[in-house]
């Protein structure tokens, strides 16, 4: 157009808009002319372009004032998108669409929502901006969709990365607006308020809305959580509870899924939390920060929400890493002005997060910065208790990362201990010390300068006055420095002396020796100080405190240490001792074996005199009288040693106070006295003859003291003392006072003095005894004379007839000695019996110190009892000796006792036995009856004494290490035949048996021998038979080898030996003994543990051997031997808790294999094991899926085996409680292996879908059966057993396999789904699976394509299931799945439910096609809409079926859901596809079947009654056709809808009918004829129906077949019944026949016609028959009949006779004033509107009415008419009598 042409255009729209003179004109003008106008402003003629300005600004002015005035929004939005538009035009079209879009309701703010946000795309910020601020407040409103596809569909911002990003911006802006205008708006910049606000800033109120509208929409699953974190935690501290409490709670839903430690949310909630300009460290916002002006900074965020960021940073490793941004999170935090309590020691636990997940050079450059601001917390008096622990802690736990920043400065450690010692508070004090610990590894190692400080600092803090500050300086000793450093162990010692049980422990600690393995774990390794050094130190420290006063006193005296202290420091000071002089296993081993003597002794010969000199010192001082009892014990056993151990020159110093030492033997301690009578005797012993006979003569003295100690501690220093003197040269004098001695003893003993002195009196003897022989005579016949054989007598009397058993044992070890120490003894064999008497003793002690004495005689001098341990040379000289006793003794042992039917007496045997092999292994006639002993210990093995096994066991090992290589074979051979292959062993003697035939191997419970045979078993394995004396020596666990008789057989050393000498066989011995260890007999496993533990010193033998144990235990988990199945189930529980899932993952599938048939052994103890076994397997399994854990590739290979099998072997199993593990088992591998399981979701799913119905509870399906014939109850127990399905956890797994699915999973899957869709068995099952096709059409929509109609086709044929659950679940699936399917498939699948529908009687078949129907046009409209020319016909069909079958009940409600989601109005909806829907219902008419029929007539009825006039004839006359084809024939069920439907046709489209005369025609004289025959039928209700409809067709049609109609009627009210027509039957129920006579009266006044000759020949007689009937009927007939007479009365168009008018004045008027007295308003009603009829018609003056009774009566009855409504018609009907 030219120029003048636009303006000219332009200035009529104005004019037009000038002379609008209404809102609604002024409307109408701007939404037809505001877009043509706005176009013109691309005009390329510039004065358009003003005159566009000029217009806008008249338009813009005239709507400012304006609001009510509705702008064309959706037309400007359109145009505002044009791709070309200029700037000009989308600039207006936005000013425009901001002014109209609020004025419009909220209902079309919401609608035009998603165009809003499409309108975003590809426009320049500052318009963006305005957008977001037109749409944000119509969030509001916004009601979101509940499917969640619906919700991300409904903005379509998925795929639109830069408008997510904007709006997400603009939305935390928003967010973040305070509730009313601040200067700084907390988080915000004054452009970003500017920003979202506009140019008013909104309500307070609706602020809250608004944000409370955003939120819903931000957690509706359109963003991701990763993406609303920030706007969620805003939210969260919103002052306003309601935006707050809903940012909370999506806060706590989301917050598991966020990841903390991406970056960029990092650096968006530092961004918040700090404000701008943003941390340098951030190269993106640094340049940001360059170009921002003061306006574009923005503030931090408000406290509350800093607090809940600062919350969630603790979460982040990368926050933590984040520099300097977390140290200025820190210092803002602590130090700032926007700060409180809370978020102080959130900062605080910030830092606690900095310390443990910064990492190394992150840590090294803000350390000194965090101490610092730690230590000003900390250090604050004013700060609260809780900030100031959090300090401490947070400086324990930066010491700990970064020590290098600590151990250069000591003066931190000074101020905390300084700060400890001065505080009050005791929870911080217990923080501060808890600081001061993990401090210490940070000083770990000091040297020079620092490690002087540091002692220093550790001796002041020792003797503080807090117990605190003393519990640290002591744990800084026994930390910081090594274990060879002698002050920090001076520390600890003075620490065992304190008060509080906690710092005594932790000198404890300091003082103990670090075994090796502890080294190993610590990476340390420090021997402890030399002696030298270590008691050089102590005795100057303790000479120091006695010079100064510190000292420990009491009333007795004084000590420069408490005993306690003391007591350590002797203990520490012997440790050092033994270390320097090189005994094995410092810190183990006991004092005073003869090989720790004899080292120390060789040590201290080479140490200098002062060394020992100050340690014999601080012995002696700790030896005061202010030691106490139990610090004396200690100092008296050592000195001991030392006076054994030193050089001579000791002892001779030591001689110098003997009477001080004498004076030890009275202590009231029994252990000193001990101690000290030993200690006597050796010194007495170094000094020679001289002070021995003293010390023995005023000893002997001192036994008959009066005081208790006194004399016990002669008698016991009496021995020691009088020994010696056998040992010089045996003078008169020696001797006599050596026989004194003996008398005293055995004096003190006969006297049956108290037992502990008959104890010492029988210990001093045997000490006399062991050292030579006694100068007794061997006999004598007086009996107050001491003999040899006297004294045998007592002991043995002692021992026969005394109850304490240490005194007996005493006796029987002195008996011994006396053969030890006289070879030649005369009494051998009377001892011999003596000890012999014990065999029944059942005190295992007594046993083995009677065998001890036993080997003395036997052996003699021979025997291990010759050697003192407290000498360091045998104390009896070894001479020849005779084995003859040996013999003796061994045979009677072996033939006699060990053959013995008493069970305690074999038992006594054995334990003698091995006590002999022990004490005297060398002696040479023992050495000849090795093998015999062999045999007999052999059959030991087989008693039912668990005890008597062990020593037997013992015993056998110590024959075979005194055996010649020679012997050990016969007996390596013997001992396998016996145990393995049941031969006996071989006899004593020639005529002597020791067991019984069979006796070997069987036990009264018949496994205890199963111990021996194992480990025979086990050493042949190992191709050693040698081995299984090893093991027997390893293998015994009884208790009582933990007592002190005990373990001196326990061999120790054989241990160390052990593990040396099995080294090599040990990859073959190990996987054994690992499963032995789980051996179900009790004996195999607890002798296997004993192997186990004495060779498994390294605890990493399991990690190193883990294959071979595994290969074993899969090789034995299918043993035929039920005990190594169950061994192996247990033992793969623990080896499976602590092997990595590396060592194990490519043997899972076998060992879960395994596992599971186990799981259903046929013993119970084996299916425990593997029900065990089975829970491990599931814990690893599990494991080997988390990727942080194990490699992907063991997760892959895992989940590859082990999957199938539990899917196969597992859940096919008949046995439940595999069922149950497999299922447990493959949900966690669903929910852990992720990726993983793609490869196998489709045979994973099918597999879970065929479980769902075994996992069924049986009871259900019994139940159902029961139920099977009540309709409801099985629909109830259906829906039950639906939803238990749906909630099992299987379906859980189901669920987290979509995900995975894709093409490829698709194409497997659908094949195996539609197979079991079609043949799976159970209601769970098919459930299952129909609900699995909707969630793969919900999620993977995309990836089904043509698998979609496989699908479909299978859910049809499962919709004939008899389930009703089944089929409603098919039809869901069906309803969502046809929205993928080809049109085609929409079309079979329509021809297929409607040839159901039509032709079948089913009636649950009929419900269901309804059902699927209606869930076709909820969830697949679209697909449905395809084909809706096929399915409205038959939809509104099946809204017409009826059925008394409770099957059918809502069949209708869900044609009638399917009708309303597919059309919109129902009257369009049948003028749109009338032809089909009339072809559809003739159709249905045409059908055999009854019920369809009728519902094609219901049908036909809805279309007539919706159309009415508006249907085409054609369509009349085709339905009137077929609905007349219909009525001719018997009276079926239903045929009554048939009659209905003619009638609603002829009815209703009478005016058609009436100007078509072809349908006319066929109304009057077809259908009125045919169904004026119908009335004639019975049954009642049936004619009844065709009276009333043929009644209204006659009406509406003005037709005349009256007379016909009248011939049918008249005989039904004149007799009730007519008898020429065969109905009495029919008529026999009252209730009929009244309903019936009425509907006769109402169509006889229905039809009466309008032709005069018939009403002429018809008046008189209706008019007679109605008014006589009318007084006799019921009051309903009283209403049809009055009802009828209107009609007539209306229609009536002839004049009346004489003789009618007679009978309505004489006869009718009389009966109407009586009916107007009634009761019942309906009868009152109706004959007013009669006789208003009637006095219309009679005031006629034609027919001269005159007043008559009748009449006045009638006046008098109208009078009594009180009802307001009929007062109308009583004045009518008067106005027509005057």
């Amino acid at each position: 157009a030219t120029e003048f042409e636009e303006l000219d255009l332009l200035e009529r729209i104005f004019l037009r808009l000038g002379n609008a003179e209404t809102d609604q004109q002024l409307e109408e003008t701007v939404g037809k002319f505001l877009l043509p106008v706005l176009v013109k402003l691309e005009s390329q003629y510039k004065p358009v372009q003003d005159k566009v300005f000029e217009l806008l600004t008249h338009v813009s002015k005239q709507l400012k004032n304006r609001p009510q005035i509705l702008l064309p929004v959706n037309d400007l939005l359109v145009c505002y998108q044009r791709i070309n538009a200029s700037p000009q035009l989308t600039n207006f079209s936005l000013v425009y669409i901001k002014l109209g879009f609020p004025r419009l309701s909220t209902s079309q703010q919401v609608e035009l929502l998603p165009v809003l946000m499409q309108s975003l795309e590809g426009k320049p910020k500052h318009q963006q901006d305005s957008v977001l601020q037109t749409l944000t407040p119509a969030l509001v409103h916004l009601t979101l969709p509940k499917s969640e596809p619906e919700r991300l569909k409904l903005f379509s911002l998925a795929d639109k990365p830069t408008i997510r990003a904007t709006v997400l911006d603009f939305f935390l802006c928003y967010l973040l607006l305070p509730y009313s205008p601040v200067a700084v708006p907390p988080g915000l910049s004054n452009d970003q308020v500017c920003r979202v606000t506009g140019t008013s800033y909104p309500p307070a109120d609706l602020l809250e809305k608004v944000k409370y509208g955003i939120l819903k929409l931000l957690s509706a699953g359109i963003f991701s959580d990763q993406e609303v974190i920030c706007h969620l935690l805003v939210t969260s501290g919103d002052s306003r509870h309601s935006v707050a409490e809903l940012g909370e709670h999506h806060l706590r839903l989301t917050g598991g899924s966020v990841d903390w430690n991406s970056p960029k949310l990092v650096s968006q909630l530092y961004s918040l939390y700090l404000g701008s300009p943003v941390p340098a460290g951030n190269a993106v916002a640094s340049s940001t920060m360059q170009q921002a002006t003061p306006t574009q900074n923005h503030s931090p965020a408000s406290l509350a929400v800093r607090v809940k960021i600062m919350l969630h940073l603790l979460k982040s490793t990368h926050a933590t890493n984040s520099f300097p941004s977390c140290i200025q999170a820190v210092f803002d935090g602590l130090f700032g002005s926007n700060s409180n309590a809370k978020l102080h020691s959130l900062c605080l636990q910030f830092i606690h997060a900095i310390c443990s997940k910064a990492k190394e050079q992150k840590l090294a450059v803000m350390a000194s910065l965090l101490l610092t601001a730690l230590t000003k917390v900390a250090e604050e008096p004013t700060e609260s208790t809780h900030l100031r622990q959090l300090a401490y802690t947070g400086i324990g736990l930066l010491s700990r990362r970064a020590p290098s920043l600590f151990n250069k400065d000591l003066k931190i450690v000074a101020k905390l201990f300084e700060s400890l010692e001065k505080e009050t508070v005791v929870e911080l004090s217990l923080v501060i010390q808890d600081c001061l610990n993990m401090l210490s590894g940070a000083y770990r190692g000091l040297q020079d300068s620092g490690a002087v400080v540091m002692e220093a600092l550790l001796l002041e803090k020792i003797a503080s006055a807090s117990y605190y500050v003393r519990w640290a300086a002591a744990r800084y000793a026994s930390v910081v420095f090594p274990f060879s450093h002698t002050l920090s162990r001076f520390v600890c010692i003075v620490a065992v002396g304190d008060s509080k049980e906690d710092v005594k422990e932790e000198g404890r600690k300091g003082l103990k020796y670090p075994r090796e393995e502890e080294d190993k774990m610590e990476g340390t390794s420090s021997p402890p100080p030399t002696f030298p050094s270590i008691v050089h130190y102590f005795y100057q420290k303790c000479l120091q405190r006695v010079q100064s006063g510190i000292t420990y006193t009491t009333a007795a005296g004084s000590l420069p240490l408490p005993p306690a202290s003391m007591g350590a420091a002797l203990k520490f000071l012997q440790l050092c001792l033994h270390f320097s002089a090189g005994v094995a296993g410092v810190g183990v081993a006991g004092v005073g074996t003869q090989q720790t003597l004899q080292l120390v002794a060789r040590y201290l010969k080479e140490s200098e005199d002062l060394t020992l000199f100050q340690y014999v010192e601080i012995l002696k001082q700790s030896l005061g009288s202010a030691g106490g009892m139990e610090l004396h014990a200690v100092a008296m056993e050592y000195l001991r040693e030392v006076v054994i151990t030193s050089p001579p020159n000791v002892s001779n110093e030591l001689g110098k106070d003997i009477y001080w030492i004498k004076s030890f033997i009275h202590s009231p301690s029994p252990d000193v006295r001990e101690m000290a009578a030993q200690l006597l005797g050796t010194i007495t012993a170094s000094h020679g003859r001289e002070l021995s006979l003293l010390q023995a003569k005023g000893i002997l003295q001192d036994t008959f003291s009066e005081v208790y100690h006194v004399r016990h501690g002669a008698i016991l220093a009496l021995g020691h003392v009088t020994a010696n003197l056998l040992q010089f040269c045996v003078d008169i004098e020696c001797l006599d006072v050596v026989r004194k001695a003996l008398e005293r003893l055995v004096q003190l003993i006969v006297k049956e003095s108290p037992h502990q002195l008959s104890l010492a009196a029988c210990v001093s003897i045997g000490q006399i005894c062991r050292c030579g022989p006694l100068s007794l005579p061997d006999a004598s016949s007086q009996t107050d004379v001491l003999s040899k054989k006297l004294l045998v007598q007592i002991l043995s009397d002692k021992l026969s007839t005394s109850v304490d058993i240490k005194l007996k044992e005493q006796c029987a070890l002195t008996l011994g000695y006396m053969a030890v120490g006289d070879p030649l003894h005369p009494y051998k064999q009377d001892i011999l019996f003596t000890l012999f008497q014990t065999k029944e003793e059942k005190a295992f002690d007594l046993l083995v110190t009677v065998g001890e004495a036993i080997s003395c005689v036997a052996a003699g001098s021979l025997s291990t009892a010759s050697h003192d341990q407290w000498k360091l040379v045998c104390s009896v000289e070894q001479s020849p000796v005779d084995g003859s006793i040996m013999k003796w003794t061994l045979n009677t042992l072996l033939t006699q006792f060990c053959t013995s039917p008493a069970g305690q007496i074999r038992q006594a045997a054995c334990v003698w036995v091995m006590c002999i092999i022990k004490h005297a292994g060398r002696h040479q006639e023992l050495q000849n009856h090795l093998p015999v002993i062999q045999d007999v210990l052999i059959g030991m093995l087989g008693e039912p004494n668990e005890l008597t096994q062990e020593v037997a066991s013992r015993s056998i090992s110590i024959v075979y290490d005194l055996s010649s290589e020679y012997e050990r074979q016969n007996m390596l051979k013997a001992l396998f035949d016996t145990l393995m292959n049941g031969k006996k062993p071989t006899n004593v003697s020639g005529d002597t048996e020791l067991f019984q035939k069979g006796a070997l191997g069987k036990t009264p419970d018949g496994s205890h021998i199963t111990t021996y045979k194992e480990l025979c078993s086990l050493a042949s394995d190992l191709n050693q038979p040698d081995l299984v004396y090893k093991f027997m020596h390893l293998a015994n666990h009884h208790a009582l080898w933990n007592s002190k008789k005990g373990a001196a057989f326990g061999f120790s050393s054989i241990v160390s030996n052990a593990r040396t000498q099995l080294a090599p066989y040990l990859p073959h011995l190990i996987p054994r003994l690992f499963r032995y260890k789980y051996d179900p007999n009790t004996h195999v496993q607890l002798a296997m543990v004993s192997i186990w533990n004495a060779l498994s010193a390294d605890t990493k033998m399991v990690d190193k051997y883990i294959d071979s144990i595994l290969k074993d235990l899969l090789a034995n988990l299918n043993s035929h031997d039920w005990q190594s199945r169950q061994a192996s189930c247990l033992a793969l529980c623990d080896l499976l808790s602590i092997a990595s899932t590396r060592d194990v993952a490519t043997s899972l599938a076998q060992l879960w294999e395994l596992c599971l048939r186990a799981r259903d052994d046929i013993k119970e103890t084996v299916r425990n094991a593997a029900d065990k076994a089975c829970k491990s397997l599931d814990s690893i399994t599990v494991r080997a899926l988390d990727c942080s854990v194990s490699d992907q590739s063991n997760g892959s290979k895992v989940v590859e085996e082990v999957l199938p099998l539990l899917l196969t072997r597992g859940m096919s199993s008949p046995s439940a409680d595999i069922k149950t593990i497999s299922l447990a088992t493959i949900v966690k591998i669903s929910k852990n292996a992720g990726s993983l399981l793609k490869p196998h979701v489709a045979s994973l799913v099918t597999s879970i879908l065929e479980m769902l119905s075994s996992v069924e509870l049986q009871a259900l399906n019994t139940l159902s059966l029961q139920l099977s014939g009540e309709r409801e109850a099985q629909s109830k127990l259906d829906d039950i057993r639906i939803a238990t399905t749906k909630t099992s956890v299987l379906m859980d797994v189901v669920d987290m396999c979509i995900p995975l699915v894709d093409d490829g999973v698709v194409e497997q899957l659908v094949p195996r789904l539609s197979e079991l869709l079609k043949s799976g068995t159970g209601l769970a099952t098919k459930v299952a699976s129909a609900q699995l096709v909707i969630t793969l059409v919900h999620n993977c929509s995309s990836n089904l394509g043509t698998s979609a109609g496989k699908l479909l086709s299978a859910l049809i044929s499962g919709l004939s299931d008899r389930s009703t659950g089944v089929r409603k679940a098919y039809a869901r699936a069906i309803g969502h799945l046809v929205k993928l399917v080809k049109p085609s498939s929409i079309t079979k699948l329509h021809e297929k439910l409607k040839s159901w529908y039509l032709d079948g009687e089913d009636v649950d078949i009929k419900a269901t096609v309804a059902l699927v129907y209606r869930e076709m046009t909820s969830h697949s409209l679209d697909g449905v809409k395809r084909a809706e020319v096929e399915i409205i016909p038959l939809i509104f069909l099946g809204m017409h079926g009826q059925s008394e079958d409770p099957a059918f009940e809502g069949v209708n409600g869900l044609w009638e859901e399917a009708w309303n989601d597919l059309v919109i109005g129902k009257e369009s909806a049948l003028r749109l596809y009338a032809s089909e829907l009339v072809g559809v219902s003739c159709s249905a008419l045409e059908s055999p079947s009854w019920p369809v029929k009728a519902q094609g007539a219901r049908a036909i009825a809805t279309i007539a009654e919706t159309m009415g006039p508006n249907l085409e004839s054609a369509y009349i006359d085709t339905l009137m056709t077929a609905l007349l084809v219909a009525l001719p024939g018997r009276v079926w069920e239903g045929k009554e809808a048939v009659v209905s439907a003619q009638r609603m046709v002829c009815v209703c489209c009478q005016n058609t009918i009436r100007s078509c005369q072809d349908l006319q025609k066929l109304a009057t004289e077809k259908i009125c004829h045919e169904l004026i025959q119908q009335c004639k039928k019975k049954p009642t209700t049936y004619q009844q129906c065709c009276i009333e409809a043929t009644g209204d067709i006659l009406d509406a049609l003005k037709a005349d077949c009256y007379m016909d109609f009248k011939e049918i009627l008249l005989p039904i009210i004149k007799n009730g019944v007519d008898d020429t027509l065969g109905m009495m039957a029919d008529l026999s129920d009252t209730s009929c026949t009244l309903k019936l006579r009425a509907v006769v009266f109402r169509a006889l006044g229905k039809a009466w016609p309008q032709c005069t000759d018939t009403q002429v020949a018809c008046t008189g007689e209706v008019f007679a028959l109605m008014g006589n009937t009318l007084l006799t009927s019921p009051w309903q007939t009283q209403v049809a009949i009055l009802c009828g007479l209107r009609d007539l009365l209306q229609r009536l168009s002839v004049s009346l006779s004489e003789a009618v008018l007679s009978y309505v004045n004489i006869t009718l008027i009389p009966i109407l004033s009586q009916c107007l007295g009634v009761t019942k308003y309906g009868v009152c009603r109706a004959t007013l509107m009669v006789l208003s009829k009637l006095f219309a018609i009679l005031k006629d003056p034609q027919y001269r009415f005159q007043e008559s009774p009748p009449l006045q009566d009638l006046r008098q009855a109208l009078s009594t008419v009180r009802d307001p409504q009929d007062k109308e018609l009583v004045v009518e009907i008067l106005k027509h009598l005057q």
